[in-house]
Parts: structure tokens; sequence; C-alpha cells
């Protein structure tokens, strides 16, 4: 348990260095920024416990943290600039390949299987949204595409479409709002990262 909440703590404060740098603030962070800062920290703490109590082993913790520390990044980026940067992109790809390198010293023999496993669930996840991309007229942007292609190669298929389902659900009820108290008109586009990383949370914490 000691080693679930260093490594919490560890990727907590990376993601807010993280939200930090690409935000590009050269002041202060205001009271409402730390406020989201800490509420990120105690979400991901309850996530452990919560892995903890479902027996998630170790190497799955550490992915599914270190993709909530992307998430993390992710959303707050988007939501001030509408736009997921493709660096975090890299960074969760360049992470996965580090877990592979421990997956493979650990069980070379089931190494191939586990990377194929990964690669044709990743494909399946972005072929299919960008169909919703393409149908939707671009309502969903290819920065979320890619970022729950990252999803996928570290956390599943399950786990990305319920990631995914849940965002949906959030971002509905986000807009429905903003359109009943007259804050946004019928053609106002949401950031989706946001949502995605709610959804991301509510999977860990069921």
């Amino acid at each position: 348990m000691e080693i679930c909440i260093a490594v919490c703590a560890a990727l907590a404060c990376t993601g807010l260095a993280l939200v930090y740098l690409y935000m590009g603030k050269k002041c202060k962070l205001s009271g409402r920024e730390w406020l989201i800062a800490a509420a990120a920290c105690a979400a991901a703490a309850f996530a452990v416990f919560r892995l903890e109590q479902k027996g998630t082993d170790v190497t799955g913790m550490v992915k599914i943290l270190w993709v909530l520390t992307l998430m993390l990044a992710a959303g707050w980026v988007d939501a001030r600039e509408k736009i997921v940067p493709n660096q975090l992109i890299l960074l969760g790809l360049a992470g996965r390949g580090l877990i592979y390198i421990a997956e493979l010293l650990s069980d070379p023999s089931g190494f191939g299987m586990l990377v194929l496993r990964d690669l044709a669930g990743t494909g399946i996840t972005v072929a299919a949204l960008l169909l919703i991309v393409f149908v939707s007229r671009s309502a969903m942007g290819f920065g979320d595409v890619k970022l729950l292609g990252v999803v996928s190669l570290f956390c599943g298929l399950s786990w990305t479409y319920s990631c995914f389902l849940y965002g949906l659900i959030a971002a509905a009820l986000a807009s429905v709002y903003l359109l009943v108290v007259k804050k946004a008109g019928r053609k106002y586009q949401i950031a989706f990262a946001p949502y995605l990383l709610a959804g991301y949370l509510i999977t860990a914490v069921l």
C-alpha cells in the first residue's frame, strides 16, 4: 500500500507540473486553479484506494495512474485552449514503451501476445472513434481520439469504452445545463477532454 501511495503522489505531482507547463503561466495560480489542483490530487488518491480494494496489481495501477496523469494535463489544457497537445500523446506512448520493457523482462513468453492484443484493441478503438468523428462532422476532435487511443493501449478496450461512455454522459449533462442557463448556444462546442477525465475517474472508482 505504501508503494501505491508513493506512486499516486509522484504521478499526481507530475500531472500538476505538466498542467502548469502546458498552461504556460508566468504568474501565480488563482485560488480557483489551486482548488481544482487539490481536487485532482484528492481524486487520484481516492482512485488508488479503490483500485487497491479491487485487487489491482502494481503494474496495472501504475498504468492507470500514469494515464490519469496525462488525462489531468490534457483536460486542463483542453478546457483553456480547446486542444489536446501532441506532446502529451507522445509522452503517453513513451511511458507505455517503458512499461512494455518492464513486462518483457518479467514475462518474456507472453510478451508477444500482450503487444498484439494491445495493438489490436487500440486499432479497433481508433477506427471506431474516427467513424464517430466522421459521422458527427467533427463534433469530436482528433485530439480526443488520440487521447482515447492512449487509454486503450494502457487499459484495454473495456476500460476505454467505459471512459468514453461516462464522459459522453457527463458532457451531455453539462451541455444541457449550459443551454438551460443560456451560457451557450446550440452551435457551441465544449472541450471534451475534461469530460473524458471525469469518465476515466468514474471508471476507476466504480
